[in-house]
């Protein structure tokens, strides 16, 4: 009987070893899943963004200079500040999941400045198509953008180490006269 038991044991409850490499497969399976829908996903975006990005800056700009210019100095600005103020948020005394959200939040904020720079930075054929179509319907957006940018940084960088310096120093005593 016990030879029956045993036998019946092992049949019931796998190898440790068994279970371990269907988890092991399990998980290969599944990154090389994600890897491929990250791929795919990337290359659609690659394709798609930029021109998209494009045409909507240039329809709003409509071929004007200063609108452009105008147009990329707000977009700059906002979408720098914003993400630069949620990840200084993250040396504050958080949780962990607080601070991989506000992270989360910088990303997705920076993204109209990524696809502008998407545009200005990218090799592939929708880079161009979208440099042809600024260069056409929004000129000035991709410097209004990095002048708005680089205003934002430094304005928030600034008011930072202003803020440090003045709250380390220590009143002077008035002497009574």
């Amino acid at each position: 009987m016990s030879a029956d038991n045993a036998a019946g044991d092992a049949a019931e409850n796998p190898a440790p070893e068994k279970k371990h490499d269907d988890h092991l497969r399990t998980r290969l399976v599944v990154f090389v899943f994600c890897l491929v829908l990250l791929l795919i996903g990337f290359g659609v975006v690659s394709t798609v963004v930029p021109r998209e990005w494009a045409q909507w800056a240039g329809n709003r700009i409509d071929g004007h200079l200063f609108r452009g210019i105008g147009l990329g100095l707000v977009l700059g600005f906002v979408f720098t500040w914003l993400p630069l103020l949620a990840l200084r948020q993250t040396v504050r005394p958080l949780s962990w999941t607080m601070r991989w959200t506000l992270v989360v939040i910088a990303g997705i904020a920076a993204i109209p400045n990524l696809m502008t720079l998407g545009i200005v930075v990218g090799t592939g054929h929708a880079a161009h198509a979208g440099e042809r179509i600024l260069d056409v319907d929004g000129p000035g957006f991709r410097f209004g953008s990095l002048l708005g940018a680089l205003v934002a940084a430094a304005g928030l960088v600034a008011f930072w180490v202003w803020r440090g310096v003045a709250s380390r120093r220590t009143p002077t005593p008035r002497s009574a006269s």
